[in-house]
């Protein structure tokens, strides 16, 4: 009988000693959750609250740790991304650029500073035509961006498609892309990723499109409009990678004020030459060919909707309606949290 109750007595004290180390472990635990807890906050990254961690089953507290280091590292790098200047930054730069872009094109032999700027307008007008052209069904056979002395300053030979779009998507296109570099300009740490990506697009659209060229009647606009698009495709994927991020969002700030305002310029000498009766070719005058309605109507119909656009995403952008930044930020947030 002693040798059964010292056994019982054994086994007893190996439970005790059994449930506190698992009352050490979950101690521990604890303590870590609670370090975790206060290295969250001081980071602004979120909170985990006390009655979260009690509410969780003890087989899941082991997991925990690693949930909210990946939650808030998650929600830091939303925030990293989508980071903004301040509205009052965000003016002075946006009127400071524009400002800027309007004074230098006064100056005179100031157009060869904007000869590049200006070929890049014209790019992106010509790929509005060619993409909208494959988009609905049709097929780029070539493409230039330099003048041919006939009046156009840029070419896109296509066939196929539907071109009540195909026509309009030059001008229109163009303050599309201006309007949208506009809005993604505010987020100047996305500013270095921009610029590479606007240079790959060049580099493939070019190889599509205007490589083509180089075999037709058009050969001497083709090798030159090609030298054009590697070169700026060249310059803007070597300004991704080089330049800091503010001087990177400068730059991305600077290409969106003026293709933006190019194509309302553009647009605005096509509408004067149709109220004033000059001989100019142009998409308008094209339209007014093959859908009745005058060249003046579709300069206008371009010019409203351009300002319109324009306007809307100034507003946008700079936090006085519509979806702000801290928005998106919230919403990355949340589909992190619902993901994990």
């Amino acid at each position: 009988m002693a040798g059964k109750e010292q056994d019982q007595k054994q086994k007893s004290k190996i439970r005790l000693k059994a449930t506190g180390d698992e009352d050490a472990k979950a101690r521990a635990t604890a303590k870590r959750l609670a370090e975790l807890e206060a290295e969250v906050k001081s980071e602004g990254a979120g909170r985990v609250t006390n009655s979260d961690i009690s509410v969780k089953p003890a087989a899941l507290q082991s997991e925990t740790p690693s949930l909210v280091v990946d939650s808030a590292v998650n929600r830091q790098t939303a925030d990293t991304i989508f980071s903004t200047h301040g509205n009052s930054k965000k003016l002075a730069l946006f009127w400071g650029v524009l400002i800027a872009s309007l004074i230098l094109s006064k100056i005179p032999g100031a157009e060869l500073f904007f000869t590049p700027l200006n070929q890049f307008a014209t790019l992106v007008h010509e790929f509005g035509h060619a993409i909208v052209c494959v988009l609905t069904g049709g097929h780029v056979n070539g493409m230039t961006i330099v003048a041919d002395g006939a009046g156009h300053g840029g070419l896109t030979m296509s066939q196929g498609g539907i071109q009540f779009f195909t026509i309009q998507a030059g001008y229109l296109g163009t303050a599309v892309f201006g309007s949208l570099l506009v809005y993604l300009s505010q987020f100047h740490k996305l500013s270095k990723g921009i610029l590479i990506g606007i240079g790959s697009i060049i580099g493939f659209a070019s190889i599509c499109f205007i490589a083509p060229t180089l075999f037709s009647a058009s050969m001497v606009q083709a090798f030159f409009s090609l030298l054009w698009a590697v070169a700026m495709a060249a310059a803007t994927i070597y300004a991704g990678l080089k330049l800091k991020d503010s001087n990177a969002n400068l730059v991305v700030l600077f290409l969106a004020i003026y293709t933006a305002m190019d194509s309302l310029r553009a647009i605005s000498i096509v509408l004067s030459a149709a109220m004033f009766g000059s001989t100019i070719w142009s998409d308008a005058t094209v339209m007014e060919q093959m859908f009745v309605l005058p060249a003046v109507f579709w300069s206008f119909l371009w010019a409203t909707l351009s300002v319109v656009l324009l306007g809307t995403t100034v507003w946008f952008t700079y936090g006085l309606g519509g979806i702000k930044p801290k928005q998106i930020k919230s919403t990355s947030s949340v589909i992190t949290k619902r993901k994990k």
